[in-house]
């Protein structure tokens, strides 16, 4: 990854690429894209190919009804099929790790797509098993990867810790506490979306589900998730085991077009630091495996700490209702990812054109605005990696457009006729699954709302 050009990108031409349209960020953001083999869509593999890697720069998308007429759509870097995920790796995420264990420079990933698309697969691995590292060539994810490395480049006197949490229908809801309590909770300690006898009250709401933990600002300005359990850890395996537990209580479903449909975007987050002799108070030191709780004292956190932070985000999918089948609770929590997918867009977009960021608007905006906007002294910019994933199938065009299309909202240079139409078609987009829904209460419809700020 270059480095940030840190000022602002002139505004009066069409931008070639998105890193061109995204340059003024404070954040070194790269945009790849990713398409997933045709033998693997299903059902949908006997359909025809729609997408053509033109370059290693280009997309080349064919409209089935109409191929005369194909799109272009121009990324960072384009990994075709046959790109393992071992190699997306060590060309555009090794070195953001390095950066962030040596460094403390924050690194963050995520994957960004259509339910289907291959998110989960990307960041976790074949069948969402991040806790088998020794897998070979393209069944390994870029978690376990970027866990071994971090491991790789540790010092003794580093310490490592962890969370995973996961935003549900804009709640955030810490799951390493609640999968560390079910293991000490021992035989009858709850099901796999359910609550163990051993939990404790304070990570529980009145109805007995997982309470949602505030995001405020700390003193710093940085963004701190309240009551988050930080756990310290001392190898990969400790880690990933931890986290295959955690992310066994995430939010999933079934779809018309996914059998596991991840209904949450889940978030590990992994902190390195040097291991200090006479720690302050508040600073991230866990003295069991259940690890603490951050945030509890966090007006009191004033001297900056050198940490090296890694997020790698496995975000739910974009799901057009009409063709998912969802109705009543999936059709609900659908809604909800779509909202915060359109306040990701618009966070970028105004990132783009120098415009006051809404990151209010989404608990998910809110989690990225360290990274993209850092409020503490740096080394050098944050590293983001942007991993665009689509599905090459015919009968999955119409999701692969919509995904592309987001994704040039943020980056391409457009008119105001334009970015109005395109604003429209967002709250209208929202406003046909809220048609179909039938609201309980006011806090439903608050969730599922779309705010946009000039």
């Amino acid at each position: 990854m270059s480095a940030a050009t840190g000022h602002v990108a002139g505004m009066g031409s069409v931008a070639s690429s998105p890193r061109d349209a995204i340059s003024g960020l404070k954040a070194n953001v790269m945009v790849c894209a990713r398409v997933r083999p045709l033998f693997g869509c299903g059902a949908e593999g006997t359909s025809q190919c729609v997408i053509t890697a033109a370059d290693k720069k280009r997309i080349v998308l064919e409209d089935p009804r109409h191929r005369e007429l194909p799109k272009e759509f121009p990324f960072d870097h384009v990994f075709d099929s046959s790109v393992t995920t071992s190699t997306i790796f060590k060309t555009h995420v090794a070195r953001g790790i390095d950066a962030a264990v040596l460094s403390h420079v924050p690194c963050t990933v995520f994957a960004h797509g259509a339910s289907g698309s291959g998110k989960t697969f990307t960041m976790q691995g074949i069948e969402g098993q991040p806790a088998e590292p020794v897998v070979s060539g393209n069944e390994t994810g870029l978690i376990p990867m970027c866990v071994e490395r971090i491991f790789k480049r540790v010092t003794s006197d580093m310490m490592v810790t962890m969370s995973v949490f996961e935003i549900y229908q804009e709640k955030v809801r810490d799951l390493l506490a609640q999968s560390t309590d079910q293991q000490h909770a021992g035989p009858g300690g709850g099901g796999r979306r359910g609550v163990g006898s051993g939990s404790q009250p304070a990570l529980l709401d009145r109805d007995g589900g997982f309470r949602d933990l505030k995001m405020l600002e700390d003193s710093l300005g940085q963004v701190t998730i309240m009551g988050l359990v930080e756990r310290e850890v001392t190898s990969s395996g400790e880690l990933l085991q931890a986290y295959e537990g955690a992310i066994s209580l995430r939010a999933v479903g079934s779809t018309a077009i996914n059998q596991q449909s991840s209904r949450s975007h889940c978030t590990l987050q992994i902190q390195v630091q040097k291991r200090q002799r006479n720690a302050p108070a508040g600073a991230p030191v866990a003295s069991s495996g259940r690890g603490r709780r951050s945030g509890l004292s966090f007006h009191e956190q004033k001297k900056v700490v050198p940490m090296g932070r890694i997020m790698l985000v496995d975000l739910a999918g974009l799901e057009d209702n009409r063709v998912t089948g969802n109705v009543g609770g999936a059709l609900r929590e659908s809604t909800a990812i779509n909202t915060s997918h359109f306040a990701l867009a618009r966070m970028l977009w105004a990132l783009k054109k120098n415009r006051n960021v809404p990151y209010r608007n989404s608990k998910l905006t809110r989690l990225f605005q360290n990274s993209m906007e850092p409020s503490i002294p740096l080394p050098a910019p944050p590293m983001v990696l942007m991993l665009v994933t689509v599905s090459p199938a015919t009968k999955r065009f119409q999701a692969t457009y919509n995904t592309f299309s987001a994704i040039q909202i943020d980056y391409k240079t457009i008119s105001a006729e334009e970015c109005e139409g395109i604003r429209e078609e967002a709250v209208a987009a929202v406003a046909r699954d809220r048609e179909m829904i039938d609201v309980d209460d006011d806090d439903d419809v608050d969730a599922m709302s779309v705010t946009y700020e000039g």
